[in-house]
């Protein structure tokens, strides 16, 4: 029996702050993101319709709260990100990330420091694409074929060239799993939003075990992860160390990070 081509959409964006970065996203088929996609619109016309007016989720903005959230209250913040977190807990959608430690990255790679987003975005672009890899290899359909979806910023070229530089690195043997990558924006591409929800609860947690050592997950982070396929990794000053030693290479079945359950 001929058996459909399975194609998958990774939709990613990154969080930062002085001390950690993260780029995170989901990985699912087209049925998944469309459905996803309807309820999420829908969930931010009810907002609109009760005289709150919102053009996107932007978790950094509902946190705050400040820009398009500046007037609501802890109450309706709490329970917008609830409803669309509902949202994505009926999705068969699974979780890819990867952080790094950037005050270790420009101590490790001191010419890293003029720009160091740069140097991670490159790094965890690249980790998420192994490890997406790896988890496609070992599923009923290691044929499927992946799409990468990220949100537009200064910083595409580098998202595209860490892209490249692992799709045709003929070491790696996995590039053809990928056929293509492209910078969105969120007017276009509305699965953007909730890679948004997920680097900002990803990359606090991050923040969190870096500056405090705790591992303690923001509750909206929880459920986001419960019940479904989670891969999160994050790079600390001993594997930067260890990258530094082998020369930036990569060993590719395995990567290089020590893995985190998130």
């Amino acid at each position: 029996r001929n058996e459909v081509l399975l194609v998958l959409t990774f939709h990613g964006d990154e969080s930062y702050d002085p001390t950690a970065f993260i780029f995170a996203g989901w990985l699912g088929a087209q049925k998944e993101w469309e459905r996803t996609e309807a309820q999420w619109v829908k969930r931010l016309e009810f907002e609109r319709r009760n005289g709150r007016p919102l053009s996107r989720f932007h978790a950094a903005d509902c946190e705050k709260p400040s820009g398009e959230y500046k007037y609501w209250t802890k109450e309706q913040t709490t329970n917008h990100v609830t409803k669309l977190v509902d949202i994505i807990q009926r999705r068969a959608l699974g979780i890819f990330a990867a952080g790094v430690d950037l005050r270790a990255l420009v101590e490790v790679y001191p010419g890293d420091a003029k720009d160091p987003i740069a140097a991670a975005y490159d790094l965890c672009v690249r980790q998420v694409m192994i490890d997406i890899a790896r988890g496609i290899k070992n599923s009923i359909r290691p044929d499927a074929k992946i799409t990468i979806l990220f949100d537009r910023s200064k910083y595409n070229g580098v998202v595209e060239r860490a892209f490249d530089k692992l799709k045709y690195d003929p070491q790696w043997g996995h590039g053809s799993m990928f056929v293509g990558r492209s910078p969105m924006c969120w007017e276009d591409c509305v699965p953007l939003q909730p890679a948004d929800l997920l680097a900002f609860d990803t990359r606090r947690m991050l923040y969190a075990r870096l500056r405090y050592n705790s591992t303690t997950m923001r509750r909206s982070l929880q459920r986001l992860a419960h019940n479904r396929p989670v891969k999160g990794r994050y790079f600390d000053r001993a594997m930067l160390e260890r990258l530094k030693q082998m020369g930036q290479a990569y060993r590719h079945e395995e990567g290089l990070s020590v893995q985190e359950d998130v």
